[in-house]
């Protein structure tokens, strides 16, 4: 059986060099693709090692199946993404050049080595004399608020950032923006959101950017909205929606019933990042009808399919602090209570359907405030749902 195996591995600050193969049953190759005849299928392992001119090497072993078929050409992904990484978490981090670290935690996070990526931040950003651009600071941000799953470490980073470092304006109002987001959509605590929001609507002022100043009075809105100010809230998207968009987006879901309908096909596909996508599109061009609700039950119904439950949650909470009456306030009470259930807690999910009960007079509401009220219940007894 004739298998094909094939490097790309990429050197930052370098180039590679070598690239030396080990097969299990003692053969070895050189090049970046090599070809290898095995006699009998199997289990066997190989090996890759990587050389730079800057004599950095990065090394994976694998297993390695042999198919009982003739002949095959096999590429593994997997294994050259590992390699990539590899080479990347062995360069002396020190000398990496910015766009070098951004890249190189990239593919490390792309190999799921979070905490490898983060040493690579961190190393960058505690240089002495470092000026983070724009690029790193998100995406040191994205990474713990996201796959590291610390939004109050990104938070206090962010914190650190800004107030020791003397970054350009863009960088420092990107930052201030992504800083306002984690402090709004994954710790609670809107009103430091509307700060930040604040902060950077004013370090646009007499420079402005359109993209970014849209971006800032949106999170005001956003923050209003979730320390209850519905009239505030709506001035600051109104606000946003006079300033024209920098470019409409390809798929131009702007005509309601058309982007109900597409996002509901992507929910049923299980399309999770399309509808997500639209979901953000329609709302950064119609900031406004974040108030009216419906595209926060869509956006709470994406969270609660991807297992975000507890940021679905404050979506939710977000909405109904800012309408509580409102049209879609009925969907979003018995989605709550919902959601609640999902992570056990019987008496605040019990609150969310009595409040749907007491407050909307619809049949099909009553039946499913009450059938909630039922599981609260049960839940509460420590029976099962």
């Amino acid at each position: 059986m004739l298998y094909a195996f094939n490097d790309n591995s990429t050197s930052f600050g370098g180039s590679v060099v070598d690239r030396q193969w080990t097969f299990g049953d003692g053969q070895v190759a050189s090049g970046m693709s090599v070809r290898k005849l095995f006699f009998r299928k199997g289990d066997f392992d190989v090996s890759l090692t990587v050389k730079d001119n800057l004599g950095r090497a990065a090394s994976m072993a694998r297993p390695f199946r042999v198919h009982p078929i003739d002949t095959a050409e096999v590429k593994d992904p997997d294994f050259l993404a590992l390699s990539f990484a590899d080479m990347a978490a062995s360069a002396p981090l020190g000398g990496l050049s910015e766009a070098d670290a951004v890249a190189a935690a990239q593919l490390l996070i792309s190999a799921r080595r979070f905490s490898d990526a983060a040493l690579v931040f961190e190393a960058v950003l505690t240089r002495p004399n470092a000026k983070p651009g724009a690029e790193l600071m998100a995406a040191v941000l994205d990474l713990f608020a996201g796959p590291l799953e610390a939004p109050d470490r990104a938070e206090e980073i962010a914190r650190r950032v800004l107030s020791r470092i003397p970054l350009d304006d863009r960088t420092a109002v990107q930052t201030l923006l992504r800083k306002g987001r984690i402090l709004l959509d994954d710790l609670d605590r809107p009103g430091e959101a509307l700060a930040d929001f604040k902060a950077a609507a004013l370090r646009l002022r007499g420079d402005r950017n359109d993209a970014l100043s849209r971006l800032a009075l949106i999170g005001q809105g956003d923050a209003l909205r979730a320390l209850g100010k519905a009239a505030e809230a709506r001035e600051a998207y109104a606000s946003a929606e006079r300033i024209p968009l920098p470019g409409a987006p390809a798929s131009k879901p702007y005509d309601l019933s058309s982007f109900a309908l597409t996002v509901e096909s992507h929910l049923l596909s299980r399309q999770w990042e399309e509808a997500r996508k639209i979901v953000d599109e329609w709302e950064n061009a119609h900031p406004t009808e974040k108030l009216a609700g419906y595209s926060s039950v869509l956006r709470a119904r994406l969270d609660f399919e991807e297992r975000n439950t507890r940021r679905a949650i404050r979506e939710l909470e977000h909405f109904l602090a800012a309408d509580p009456q409102g049209l879609y306030a009925q969907q979003a009470l018995l989605l709550l209570g919902e959601m609640r259930l999902a992570l056990g807690d019987g008496r605040s999910a019990a609150e969310a359907f009595q409040k749907a009960l007491d407050s909307f007079q619809d049949e099909n509401v009553q039946k499913q405030a009450r059938e909630g009220l039922a599981k609260a219940s049960r839940l509460i007894a420590g029976e099962p749902k």
